[in-house]
């Protein structure tokens, strides 16, 4: 029996927050249009049993990679090695292990030695909330700024595809599915 997509994932970070000047004085929300520099894309599309069947990624400037299962009959063990070690080498750049595939497979586990989601604050216990409030200083945010990570992921479940047999036929599929953004400060910082 042929191989099926069940999901897929798609990540893209970005390091560098590029804030208008007056940002700190009236934060809002913090957006992909102010991000500075996409340093890691990737898609992966995993079987039912979420086991990885495609992957194809692009680490800065560098050419896009793209790997798939060889026969059609399911899931390989050693298939996103490489991806992985890209993943951990990004996260050692940044001075955050395993901050990468953290991001990509379970963002909600985001470890203390990883970092600091950013995200507008919770209300307070007294029920007051402020407007622009964020979990993190206005001035820590900015003052680190070029060390941020934004990060997007997307994740669409209940697919039933065929396996791509190129990293082309990867971007080609336009199904839409639900897409969270986290912005993180990294433990080193």
């Amino acid at each position: 029996m042929a191989a099926i997509v069940a999901s897929r994932i798609i990540a893209e970070f970005y390091q560098g927050i590029e804030f208008p000047d007056d940002w700190a004085n009236k934060p809002a929300f913090i957006t992909v249009g102010l991000a500075r520099k996409r340093v890691c894309s990737c898609i992966v599309l995993l079987d039912a049993n979420t086991q990885p069947l495609a992957a194809c990624w692009r680490i800065a400037d560098h050419d896009e990679r793209f790997v798939r299962i060889r026969f059609d009959e399911g899931a390989e063990d050693a298939l996103l090695d490489d991806f992985d070690n890209d993943l951990r080498e990004q996260s050692s750049r940044v001075g955050a292990p395993g901050l990468f595939a953290t991001m990509v497979w379970e963002p909600d586990a985001l470890r203390p030695d990883q970092g600091i989601e950013i995200h507008p604050a919770r209300g307070s216990p007294f029920g007051l909330r402020d407007e622009w409030g964020w979990n993190v200083a206005t001035r820590e945010i900015v003052s680190h700024a070029s060390d941020l990570l934004l990060v997007t992921r997307e994740v669409t479940s209940k697919l039933s595809l065929a396996v791509p047999a190129t990293a082309e036929e990867m971007h080609q599929e336009d199904v839409a599915g639900d897409c969270d953004t986290f912005v993180i400060l990294p433990a080193k910082c």
